[in-house]
């Protein structure tokens, strides 16, 4: 039988060899594995969008997360004034994408994660500090294929307005 006890998974195993003369089976042999603890592996510079009145951080963990616990925005937060409205699993599995209120470019933020669990239902050992939003607000920008864009009358861009309100824009 095989069980998960901590973060070690245990199984038993053995093996029966026959051939025309009978068979024969082997004495067991335990095969444990541990399950690495689940940590922050990055949490990427945020995309801001003050249009929208938010921004967004996408978080990779180190391993699949549990999707119950991983959408719980109550086990994010961020320093300095700033709040996390939601959470949603992003394309993978070890991905979630947090909706937060509008950052401010130029500032450094930490981003705290506890009580999420790997695949497993293990819960991270302790809470996780990850720095976010250390883009400097002269280079940060936002552009959108189909808003802010002017072209001339050959089709061709003479300009693609920032939309991040820095004042970024492309010429």
């Amino acid at each position: 039988a095989s069980q998960l006890v901590g973060t070690n998974y245990t199984a038993n195993y053995q093996v029966v060899v026959s051939n025309d003369s009978g068979s024969v089976t082997s004495a067991v042999a335990t095969l444990t594995v541990t399950i690495p603890p689940l940590t922050v592996a990055s949490a990427g510079i945020p995309i801001w969008n003050p249009a929208g009145n938010q921004t967004n951080i996408v978080v990779l963990f180190s391993a699949a997360v549990d999707p119950v616990t991983a959408v719980i925005a109550g086990n994010y937060s961020l320093d300095n004034g700033a709040s996390v409205l939601s959470a949603a699993i992003g394309d993978t599995p070890g991905k979630v994408i947090l909706t937060t209120s509008v950052l401010n470019p130029g500032t450094a933020y930490n981003l705290t994660v506890q009580n999420v669990k790997d695949s497993f239902h293990i819960t991270m050992p302790s809470p996780s500090s990850v720095l976010v939003g250390t883009y400097p607000a002269t280079v940060a920008l936002w552009l959108r294929a189909g808003t802010g864009v002017t072209t001339n009358s050959d089709g061709t861009v003479s300009q693609w307005n920032d939309l991040s309100s820095n004042g970024n824009s492309l010429l």
